[in-house]
């Protein structure tokens, strides 16, 4: 864990540099899809967000997040969502975790490897150029 301060400026500019995020989506998704057939199935998606630093362990209980997760993207009856579409959702959540942070600097512990972490990384590394 490591404390950083972020606002929503830092999470919609790491979501706007397409190729950082891209680059992070592939990573993470390749990590949840443990079978590696191209798809994430309910029980990759439920491990994932229990397990997978995806910074949802503010939200309560994960099993219900999973479970609109499954049900929006119809896993069961498509057989998983593939990685557009797990993209589209952890996009999704981060404009939404975003807009609750507002613009001012909030101070948070973040997991090392994760979205929000990720995007406070890029900032840095905007800064310094």
């Amino acid at each position: 864990m490591s404390v950083a301060f972020l606002n929503d400026t830092t999470v919609t500019n790491f979501i706007n540099d397409t190729e950082i995020f891209d680059d992070c989506i592939r990573e993470s998704f390749k990590k949840l899809d443990t079978d590696n057939d191209g798809f994430l199935n309910v029980n990759e998606i439920r491990v994932g967000f229990r397990g997978q630093p995806l910074e949802f362990e503010l939200m309560d209980p994960m099993d219900d997040l999973s479970e609109v997760v499954c049900h929006k993207f119809h896993v069961e009856k498509n057989g998983g969502i593939d990685e557009k579409k797990f993209k589209s959702v952890i996009r999704d959540i981060l404009l939404a975790m975003a807009q609750g942070i507002g613009n001012f600097p909030l101070q948070v512990a973040l997991q090392q490897d994760s979205f929000l972490m990720k995007a406070v990384e890029h900032e840095k590394a905007k800064e310094q150029k």
